[in-house]
């Protein structure tokens, strides 16, 4: 029987381990980024199907709270409410939004305009934001 040489210093130091090579899992993560990208995909086209059914019986919640909820201001709020971009009503004083026309909002805006970023989340933290208010029972 015939012994083998190892062929690179990779290879004598991993010895007996079963460790895979570096482009083994430079491969494998990319295949896991490849996979992630799709499943966004499928996620964000989701997300906007839902958006536009009719919505059922869904509380209004007032802007520090919806600001909470997506990580902005206040005043980003109010912006995006005079231009339109984001429906509200008002009970008494208080504006009022849904969620999920918060988080659509956010969303479209996130997805048509380059420098979103620095007010709003990318497009994948406003997908999992309407994934979570989608599934609470709030």
């Amino acid at each position: 029987m015939q012994h083998r040489t190892p062929e690179s210093a990779y290879e004598r130091e991993a010895g007996e381990r079963n460790t895979p090579r570096p482009d083994a899992v430079i491969v494998a993560l990319n295949k896991v980024e490849q996979d992630l990208t799709a499943l966004t995909a499928v996620v964000k086209k989701l997300i906007l199907e839902v958006a536009g059914r009719p919505r059922t019986s869904e509380p209004w919640i007032g802007l520090d709270l919806g600001a909470k909820h997506a990580g902005v201001s206040t005043d980003l709020l109010r912006a995006l409410i005079s231009r339109g971009e984001l429906p509200a009503g008002r009970l008494g004083r208080v504006l009022r939004v849904r969620r999920s026309d918060l988080d659509c909002a956010l969303l479209t805006r996130a997805t048509n305009s380059g420098d979103a970023a620095t007010e709003v989340d990318d497009g994948e933290e406003a997908a999992d934001r309407i994934l979570r208010s989608l599934t609470s029972n709030e």
